[in-house]
């Protein structure tokens, strides 16, 4: 929904509340007009942020994931810079990291571009910024496969919950090893037991590193 939209049925709802009150006899005064938008600008919101919230955890429908992702990446630059990266545009999203004024979440993306270009010590450094235990932890698992410590890697795994995100760490080992049946097995177990954005950037990743000359892992 776009900004002229939006303010659009904002004002048909303010409208129609303040109608609804003047039929029961409600004083249309400062205060109540200002709770009838109050509570109009709610409803808006719930209609825009509910549905995207929706597609970016939830949904598994890969076309809407990135039709709510490119409309948000428009406004936030965290998730244009995730845009930029599931496109390959690692530079981009690199010019983006001032933008984001978010600590932690500057830091994921931080993590991400220093692994892409094998800068291990700075990789490090932006994973141990997470306070998702998730996040962390498979950042680490990763950080260790792409630098062949193959106990750290199991270490760092056996702390992940999310069983898509297991199954993935899986499959970027099995290729790593040169399993790639292993390896395609393990990745669609991955996308099937992940959704919303999660899921969309495992594809996206995917097709990414099947067009690398020199391909290091699965996602």
């Amino acid at each position: 929904m776009g900004f002229l939209q939006r303010w659009g049925v904002l004002l048909v709802l303010g409208g129609i509340l303040g109608a609804i009150l003047g039929f029961n006899g409600a004083e249309l005064n400062g205060k109540t007009l200002l709770a009838i938008f109050g509570c109009a600008l709610v409803l808006v919101l719930a209609v825009y942020i509910i549905p995207l919230n929706y597609a970016l955890r939830y949904s598994r429908n890969d076309r809407y994931v990135a039709r709510s992702l490119q409309r948000i990446s428009r406004s936030n630059p965290y998730y244009a810079a995730i845009s930029d990266m599931l496109e390959g545009h690692l530079e981009s999203a690199a010019a983006r990291l001032g933008s984001i004024k978010n600590d932690k979440l500057r830091a994921v993306i931080g993590a991400n571009i220093a692994m892409e270009n094998r800068l291990w010590h700075e990789a490090e450094k932006h994973i141990n910024m997470q306070n998702n235990n998730d996040v962390r932890n498979v950042g680490k698992a990763l950080l260790r496969l792409y630098q062949d410590d193959w106990k750290g890697f199991e270490e760092a795994k056996r702390l992940v919950d999310h069983q898509g995100l297991l199954y993935a760490l899986d499959a970027d080992a099995a290729f790593r090893k040169e399993e790639f049946a292993k390896a395609d097995e393990l990745g669609a177990l991955a996308i099937a037991h992940t959704a919303g954005l999660q899921r969309y950037a495992l594809i996206q990743y995917r097709e990414l590193r099947s067009k690398e000359p020199q391909r290091r892992s699965y996602f």
